[in-house]
């Protein structure tokens, strides 16, 4: 897991072949008005913008995925995004390789991620987005970049 502002992306983008192109979509949409919805990068890349909102962090869900590095960055607002060892939690839901997601119980720690910032998140990374913190609004618009693992 990583954890930083898009100021310093430029560090990150020699871990993964793919992540320059990941990092040029986020910067070029940082702060324009993009609609709701899933943008094709390049093969093995894509964008999805989202207004979710935001749960108590009871409410959460623990997830992870197996054929992509997610790289979720907060336009707006401030979110809890938990993250805990995969190996560390109980599969409760079966990995799915259409969707690419199973889901888990267990605990973890929680990180605020505020606006500009973004958390890479890679398989043995359990997480649990869209948690509420305290005192910040219960909506945010968020970017998820999905990176195949395979560049």
């Amino acid at each position: 897991m990583i954890l930083d502002h898009l100021d310093h992306a430029g560090m990150y983008e020699a871990v993964h072949p793919l992540f320059g192109k990941a990092f040029a979509f986020l910067r070029e949409h940082q702060a324009d008005d993009l609609p709701v919805g899933r943008y094709e990068i390049c093969d093995g890349v894509y964008a999805m913008v989202q207004n979710p909102a935001l749960v108590p962090v009871e409410q959460g869900k623990w997830e992870a995925h197996r054929q992509y590095i997610d790289i979720q960055y907060l336009k707006t607002g401030a979110e809890g995004i938990g993250i805990a060892p995969l190996s560390s939690l109980t599969e409760t839901v079966p990995y799915s390789p259409e969707k690419d997601i199973a889901f888990y119980a267990g605990e973890g720690s929680l990180c605020r991620v505020s606006q500009g910032e973004y958390m890479i998140l890679y398989p043995h990374d359990a997480h649990m987005p869209l948690i509420q913190m305290p005192g910040t609004p219960s909506q945010v618009v968020k970017i998820v970049v999905k990176v195949r693992l395979q560049g």
